[in-house]
């Protein structure tokens, strides 16, 4: 991934994670509290001064925000129902089920790899 594509990512991510916590009615400060993060951790990820999180902060905070997998911010639309639906399915597969499930959307077709 090139350095523009990865910061295209974390950019997404940013203003993703603006609108979850705006939709779900807190803020940066509280999700930070109930998470136990530093405050400024994530206040300076939301104004741009720090360029990136560590996976593990993002699963916290989306833990927080009732979110399944922090891989939802990396969507066009965070806010999507059957994604959603998707990644708690996934959560809860074991690494086999996932690998029968790779396998029947590569024979289908879907999955090219």
């Amino acid at each position: 991934m090139s350095d523009e594509d990865n910061a295209d990512l974390w950019n997404r991510r940013r203003k993703n994670l603006r609108a979850l916590i705006a939709y779900k009615g807190t803020n940066s400060s509280q999700v930070c509290k109930a998470a136990n993060l530093s405050v400024n951790t994530l206040s300076k990820f939301m104004r741009g001064e720090t360029h990136t999180l560590r996976w593990e902060t993002l699963e916290r905070i989306c833990k927080i925000l009732e979110i399944p997998n922090a891989a939802i911010l990396d969507s066009d639309n965070p806010f999507s129902e059957s994604k959603t639906r998707l990644y708690e399915l996934i959560e809860k597969m074991t690494d086999e089920q996932a690998e029968a499930e790779l396998e029947r959307f590569k024979a289908s077709g879907l999955l090219k790899r």
